[in-house]
This record gives structure tokens, C-alpha cells and sequence, in this order.
């Protein structure tokens, strides 16, 4: 057996042991290289700091339940890095179903993400619901560039029937049209965004 090896499965036998050093030898011995994996698995995140909390966690409960880690089974390093991967996934999966749920429960609120903007806490929930419909493929439900400018004026919150018309090119139509038009395509987006599966992968 390598020498690394040997080092690694005394480091294993210190945890289940007890010894307080070991905790702080194994956060310096394998959290880099696992936030490192994660990063390089994962590198279209909206938010990096994700990758980093799954890192963090996966190694906090290697050292608060030693035991679950068999030895016999496999090498410790690549078991903390899957058991990093699934914590990611696991939080990835927890946005995706808070996504679908306020989607389904108020779709009429792609109107209004931002309709409070004088307060502090309503505007950073409004970016972070945007972000993760974003991250998660919102605007693959627009099937042509018309439709994906409308969806990204909902998004931000625009209610003007102005903005939109002038997307729709209808800037010289009569407003009362104006507004029959704007609604039938955000109406129609709307349904494909509830329809849509935002709990798989």
C-alpha cells in the first residue's frame, strides 16, 4: 500500500478515534482538492458559492460520521468528492422545485419582480428568483426572438403595454390592439412556464 495511503487511513483512524487534531488535518488535507472538482464539474453556476458550500459540508460530515466512510470500499478522497457532487446536486434540485412551486402557485408575478422596489429585501428577493429561472432554462420556453424579448421585459418587471408593443412591432397600432396583442403573447408564455418541468435535471 502507498505511503499516502497509509497517511490517509491513520488520518481516518485518528477521526474515529477522537483525536482533536484530525479534524483540522483533514479540512487541510482534502477540501481544495474537492472544491477544486466541484468547480471543474460544475462550471456554468450562477452562483460559485454553491460549490463551495457543498465542498464545506461534505467534509464536515466526513469528520462528524468517520464511520460511514468504509475503507474497504474505495478511497477516501474519491468519496468525499461524491458525496460533495451529491450535496450539490441536492441543493440544485431544492432551487428547481422552490422555482417550479412559485411559478405554479404565482405565475402572475413574472409582472412584478421588482413592482417593490423601495424596499431593500423585496428587491433582492425579485434578482434572486430572476437568477434562478435564468439558471435553470427559463428562456428556452421563447421559440423565436420576438418571444425571448418579451419574456425578458416580464422578467424585469416592465409593465408598460409600450415596451412591449414596441418589441411586438406594433408601435403604430392603436393602443386598445396594442394591449390585445401584449397579452396574448405573455399570457402564452406564462402557460408554457407553467407547464414546464422545472424539477429535473
Amino acid at each position: 500500500m502507498p505511503e499516502a495511503d497509509h497517511e490517509i487511513l491513520d488520518l481516518h483512524q485518528g477521526l474515529l478515534d477522537g483525536d482533536p487534531s484530525a479534524p483540522a488535518m483533514v479540512a487541510e488535507r482534502f477540501l481544495q482538492d474537492v472544491i477544486t472538482y466541484l468547480h471543474r464539474t460544475f462550471r456554468t453556476l450562477h452562483d460559485p458559492s454553491l460549490r463551495d458550500e457543498a465542498s464545506i459540508d461534505a467534509i464536515l460530515n466526513y469528520i462528524e460520521h468517520p464511520n460511514q466512510f468504509q475503507p474497504a470500499k474505495g478511497r477516501l478522497l474519491p468519496y468525499l468528492r461524491q458525496s460533495a457532487r451529491r450535496d450539490l446536486l441536492n441543493k440544485l434540485d431544492s432551487i428547481k422545485r422552490r422555482a417550479r412551486r412559485e411559478l405554479v402557485r404565482e405565475p402572475v408575478e413574472l409582472d412584478a419582480f421588482r413592482r417593490n422596489k423601495e424596499s431593500e429585501d423585496a428587491q433582492d428577493a425579485a434578482s434572486a428568483r430572476r437568477a434562478e429561472l435564468l439558471e435553470h432554462d427559463a428562456m428556452r420556453v421563447a421559440k423565436d426572438a420576438t418571444e425571448e424579448a418579451v419574456l425578458n421585459l416580464m422578467l424585469d418587471g416592465v409593465r408598460e403595454t409600450e415596451r412591449y408593443a414596441e418589441v411586438l412591432g406594433l408601435q403604430s397600432a392603436a393602443l386598445r390592439e396594442q394591449r390585445r396583442a401584449v397579452k396574448r403573447v405573455k399570457d402564452r408564455l406564462t402557460k408554457r412556464l407553467e407547464r414546464r418541468d422545472w424539477g429535473g435535471e
